[in-house]
């Protein structure tokens, strides 16, 4: 016996159920949020698997995939904000710019330049 599966969204005209069909596969009976993915096969890479779910099911399932690559951006964005930035000693709450070595021989030497006295021109 087929077990009837409830239409997630309530949709009126599957009362009886979801059809579990897509509407491009059967106008007539199939569903418009009904969905089917290739993904490939996680035991063997070079197969592929055709899943079948609803659109609101999918939805849950991407989300659970994605959350290890927004976790890698995540890493990645402390990462360089950690070698950009450095607690601030007067204040331990707030950060500030790291002061770059090459920066601050370029400011000393610009420094030592306005030491220099300009010489006047002939007139």
């Amino acid at each position: 016996m087929k077990q009837i599966v409830p239409c997630t969204r309530g949709l009126e005209c599957f009362k009886k159920g979801c059809p579990q069909a897509s509407y491009e596969d059967n106008p007539k009976y199939g569903c418009p949020l009904w969905l089917e993915l290739v993904i490939p096969d996680p035991d063997n890479p070079t197969k592929k698997i055709v899943r079948k779910k609803c659109v609101d099911l999918w939805y849950f399932t991407l989300l659970y995939n994605m959350l290890p690559l927004l976790e890698g951006n995540q890493q990645a964005t402390e990462s360089f904000r950690n070698g950009m930035l450095e607690v601030n000693p007067d204040n331990p709450k707030q950060t500030r710019p790291k002061s770059m070595n090459v920066v601050m021989q370029v400011l000393q030497q610009a420094n030592k330049l306005k030491e220099i006295p300009l010489k006047k021109e002939k007139e």
